[in-house]
């Protein structure tokens, strides 16, 4: 039996878009598109092929597709073709329909896939296959498809199939068709880009979506301009839309201009990860290095990580004749580079450089509290901190341990002069790096900053041996020293992090516990209850302040997910890499087959530290990243931290990093580790700890992926309101 034309939900009523459905534009293009698609469902059987250009909307008009059959009750399974290699077709099909598949021959996987579309067409339904990036396939591979493509039960075909790419070779199908078994061709389309007249609606449209008010139109020139750097390209639009819900956010935009567009268009290119190199200039277009394919002891699955396309690099066909002429062709007889490699830079770090007193005299802290930190992204945990008090009890000063925080961005600005930095891991005025001068080396010069006889509290998260000096020459001067995220231990008790952490929670003053079992391992060393107070986690309190600048409340958020809301379909498994211990040859090779499997269940987008991004580079897979099925890749800013976990439906990291700011949004995190300073999100069953093993992983991200978080997976005291906790506590000092 036929499939019915598909059709929206909600759609004949007029109703509202649902918050978490996907934008989908429907231009001329797209309608036409549609048309051909329910043209093929109407057929009951065979083969679609939908090609364009990369950015045109291929697969949001595929998910159009995969989200209205599956409203309509029809299975649609969904698989890249990308990163397919040999034999591996039918499991990865196998996979995509939620069948086992792993140590089983062919025969059985084969016999499994067909049971289970006979069960479904018992109940008159034809499930679809989509998949993507087909450019790759083989013809193997289209054999495998023709086999499937011919099972049937009681004259019924069971299976429908739709391959979508950039390029597939239509004349090879016609003509060797028949050999492969490819009679079930039934219709193929080429989706083109927007024209110019459709920006306006496309980005009125796009607002609307999501709540806010329509931008007025774009001027004509202003216009041209999108469509040069875009080429109509919806994929790109998008990017440029999201851009722009940041400023929609702040209120309606009243009118277009040339410095806007601009901005929008540089935030777009600064969030992709991969970016297209200009033609190399001539005679050196040969000189460009590619990473050969690796022999056993590398990473040997499937063609080398970094490929040349020998085809020229043509212009965008929908560009304006002045992007035309901007683009540069490559000679004839010289390979293009399809993709390069990212160079991860950290932005500079402003620094106003401290005046010292004559003889090389530390300058001792003027102001009556100080915090020290181990860096930036522990610096961005006392922000919402360092705002109350500097409001209550006036400027206070930021010890700086690494030396790489900045002031000039983040929540810093707002705070204006009342927090001072000071960088005591390196000499203030003089160079940082491997052979800088530590400011506060040993206990006389943490001693000496401390002697002005002004510092009235000194705040401590960070378990540096600088940290740790400070605080002991707090205890010899009398001045009282808070331990913030107390009770915290690293796996091994013998690693000087435990170490120092253990020192410096016997030398507080006050112990301030992010959680219950951070309180147990105090009480456990024997340390006096009436020293310990437990305030909540203040990452946190960092995470709501980040979400609170996008004009979005945690409370909101958690409330949500209280109520059973599920994350949006669409969203992704978010990535975080910081160890380069995961990206020795033999486990980075374990860890991307990892990656490639779970991109079969949902988008993988990865954020990688830069020295992790650095060994990314040199082997190639940021070129390659589409193999893997990674779908963005970026280097890691603490910073954007709720813009990463914003749509994540899962969370996959290698350290420390994002464990409780996934908990406290009841993301799934999976922990490549055997151990956790953070226990406390295990046992609330929201954080799970794997080894690096393939299917102990892919398990764990299934599960993580299918299974509902308990609605009491966040400790009591995470809601965002540590720092106002911290500060109740802190008031006898500062009184």
């Amino acid at each position: 039996m036929a499939q019915q034309p598909m059709s929206t939900p909600g759609a004949e009523r007029g109703a509202r878009p649902q918050a978490n459905a996907p934008f989908f534009f429907e231009g001329e293009a797209q309608k036409r598109a549609l048309s051909y698609v329910s043209y093929a469902l109407n057929k009951g059987r065979g083969v679609f092929l939908l090609t364009g250009k990369a950015d045109t909307g291929k697969s949001a008009l595929a998910a159009k597709i995969r989200d209205g059959l599956r409203a309509e009750g029809t299975e649609v399974a969904w698989l890249s073709a990308a990163n397919i290699g040999g034999n591996d077709l039918l499991r990865r099909i196998a996979a995509s329909f939620g069948l086992a598949h792993y140590s089983l021959p062919r025969s059985r996987i084969l016999g499994a896939l067909e049971d289970h579309l006979r069960e479904h067409a018992r109940g008159g339904k034809c499930p679809l296959l989509v998949i993507d990036e087909a450019d790759s396939l083989q013809v193997a591979d289209l054999t495998e498809i023709a086999t499937l493509c011919k099972l049937r039960t009681s004259g019924r075909y069971l299976l429908q199939i739709f391959l979508i790419g950039r390029q597939l070779p239509l004349a090879e199908l016609a003509e060797g068709g028949r050999a492969n078994g490819m009679e079930q061709l039934v219709a193929t389309y080429r989706l083109s880009a927007l024209s110019q007249a459709e920006l306006d609606p496309f980005i009125g449209g796009w607002a609307a979506h999501l709540g806010h008010a329509v931008p007025p139109p774009l001027p004509r020139h202003l216009g041209q301009r999108l469509m040069a750097w875009s080429g109509g390209r919806p994929g790109r639009l998008s990017g440029l839309c999201e851009q722009l819900g940041v400023r929609l956010e702040q209120g309606a935009l009243e009118a277009w201009d040339e410095d806007l567009v601009e901005t929008l268009v540089e935030g777009v290119e600064q969030e992709s990860a991969v970016v297209r190199p200009a033609a190399p200039p001539q005679g050196l277009a040969g000189a460009a290095a590619t990473v050969p394919a690796r022999g056993p002891s590398g990473l040997n699955s499937g063609p080398a990580l970094a490929r040349r396309d020998p085809r020229p690099a043509p212009a965008p066909s929908g560009a304006e004749p002045a992007a035309q002429a901007l683009a540069t062709p490559a000679p004839e007889t010289a390979e293009v580079v399809t993709e390069t490699a990212l160079v991860a830079e950290k932005p500079p770090v402003a620094r106003t450089p401290r005046p010292r007193p004559a003889g090389g005299a530390v300058q001792p802290i003027d102001t009556p509290l100080a915090a020290i930190c181990g860096g930036a992204e522990e610096a961005l945990l006392l922000a919402p901190l360092l705002t109350m008090l500097s409001e209550r009890f006036g400027r206070c000063t930021l010890l700086d341990h690494r030396g790489d925080v900045d002031l000039t961005r983040g929540p810093w600005p707002a705070l204006g002069d009342r927090v001072a930095l000071r960088p005591v891991g390196v000499e203030e005025d003089g160079p940082s790096g491997a052979g800088a001068t530590p400011l506060v080396g040993n206990l006389e010069q943490a001693a000496a900053l401390l002697s002005g006889e002004v510092v009235r509290l000194l705040l401590c998260i960070d378990d540096s041996d600088a940290t740790l000096a400070l605080a002991l020459a707090a205890q010899k001067r009398g001045i009282p020293v808070a331990r913030l995220e107390a009770g915290r231990r690293a796996a091994e008790t013998g690693k000087s992090e435990s170490v120092n952490q253990a020192l410096l929670d016997r030398l507080a003053d006050a112990l301030l516990v992010p959680d219950p079992l951070a309180q147990v391992n105090l009480l456990m060393e024997g340390i006096q209850r009436k020293r310990i107070r437990e305030t909540g986690s203040l990452r946190v309190d960092a995470l709501a302040a980040a979400l609170a600048a996008h004009g979005v409340r945690l409370s909101q958020l958690v409330k949500a997910r209280r109520g059973g809301a599920s994350p949006a379909k669409e969203g992704y498994a978010l990535v975080a890499l910081r160890d380069d211990a995961h990206c020795s040859p033999g486990k980075l090779e374990l860890l991307l087959r990892v990656l490639r499997d779970i991109g079969e269940m949902v988008p993988v987008r990865l954020v990688a530290s830069t020295c992790v991004m650095d060994i990314l580079n040199r082997t190639g897979i940021v070129a390659e990243r589409e193999k893997w099925n990674i779908e963005r890749l970026q280097p890691l800013d603490p910073m954007l931290s709720a813009r990463y976990l914003g749509r994540a439906r899962l969370v996959v990291t290698d350290s420390e990093y994002l464990q409780v700011e996934s908990t406290a949004l009841r993301v799934p995190c999976i922990t490549l580790a055997e151990h956790t300073v953070w226990p406390v999100t295990v046992e609330c069953g929201n954080n799970r700890l794997c080894r690096l093993n393939p299917v102990e992983l892919i398990e764990a991200a299934s599960v993580a992926l299918t299974e509902e978080i308990p609605v009491s997976a966040v400790p009591s005291l995470w809601d965002g309101h540590a720092s106002t906790r911290i500060v109740n506590a802190l008031k006898r000092w500062l009184a």
